[in-house]
């Protein structure tokens, strides 16, 4: 849901005092009764750290709201924002991010970076003050997490074996000399793999 903001294209994000200051009139407009729930909102900028949009991704329970990265980059990918802020309330009053918050700010990190929409901070916010993870440096700490981050080297290098036991089958397939199981045992691919080589080869030969 999308959080109306007044002149929000004018309002410059220049400290994590700014997000709050504004992130506290959004949940003082709430209803008591909500207002004791978790929420989990997205702050979109700018390149220059305008806002751009605020959106209520989800709305939980006292102690807990459930987050998916899709639906935080999903506004953000279709307004073309530059950065990403996550803001989540704890109604308990207490502004040291759990187990949970570390997680999920942990995998969010990696999502935008492969969406190249960098998420550059987390702030836990209650009715009276806030937390933000950059400001005490835990944001920098799992900026460095790789739990789950993508290894695309070693992708690549699987790649680069899986590319080289393939041209050897279709060698020894091209000569006839050995059976699929002898060039299974060589090469390490499955027969379906190599029964799938043959096919292709043979459709190139009658071409």
């Amino acid at each position: 849901m999308t959080i109306q903001i007044p002149e929000a294209g004018n309002l410059e994000v220049v400290n994590s005092q700014r997000v709050f200051n504004l992130m506290y009139e959004v949940l003082m407009r709430e209803e008591d009764i909500d207002r004791g729930r978790e929420h989990f909102w997205v702050l979109s900028l700018s390149n220059d750290n305008h806002v751009m949009l605020l959106e209520l991704i989800s709305l939980g329970s006292m102690g807990k709201t459930i987050v998916e990265p899709l639906e935080v980059f999903r506004f953000a990918l279709q307004k073309k924002v530059a950065k990403v802020i996550l803001i989540h309330n704890h109604p308990s009053g207490n502004l040291n991010p759990s187990e949970e918050d570390l997680d999920i700010t942990d995998r969010l990190i990696q999502v935008g970076k492969i969406l190249n929409c960098p998420v550059i901070d987390h702030l836990i916010i209650t009715v009276e003050d806030y937390t933000s993870l950059a400001d005490t440096g835990v944001f920098a700490r799992l900026q460095k997490s790789t739990k789950y981050s993508l290894d695309l080297s070693n992708v690549n290098e699987k790649r680069g074996e899986q590319n080289k036991a393939e041209e050897m089958a279709i060698k020894m397939i091209k000569k006839q000399k050995l059976d699929l199981i002898d060039i299974k045992e060589y090469t390490g691919l499955s027969i379906k793999q190599l029964e799938k080589i043959k096919n292709e080869l043979s459709v190139q030969k009658i071409n």
